[in-house]
């Protein structure tokens, strides 16, 4: 968990985040999102595919982990990089 805090959208995070959720555990798939950040959405790194943690849980049966993503994570989106200008007008307001 102290590496997924450290660097919740490294490839280890979402590695471990996917096989956590093909593992069907979902309290573990909980506290990698509230508590590190990991993204719900980010592809498995080690998977060919680039398979999502969703694809992996319901492959397996993991029907727990499977209506966690869909029905609290399934909102949440991976926010997207500032351009420089939208950095600069952000500044200017504070």
């Amino acid at each position: 968990m102290a590496r997924a805090r450290a660097a919740p959208h490294s490839v280890d995070a979402a590695g471990f985040f996917c096989m956590m959720a093909g593992k069907g555990q979902v309290d573990v798939c909980r506290q990698l999102v509230g508590e590190c950040g990991v993204w719900p959405n980010v592809p498995s790194p080690n998977d060919p595919e680039k398979l999502q943690a969703l694809h992996l849980a319901a492959s397996e049966g993991r029907l727990e982990v499977v209506r966690y993503l869909v029905l609290e994570c399934g909102r949440k989106q991976q926010p997207q990089p500032q351009s420089q200008h939208q950095q600069q007008q952000q500044q200017h307001q504070q």
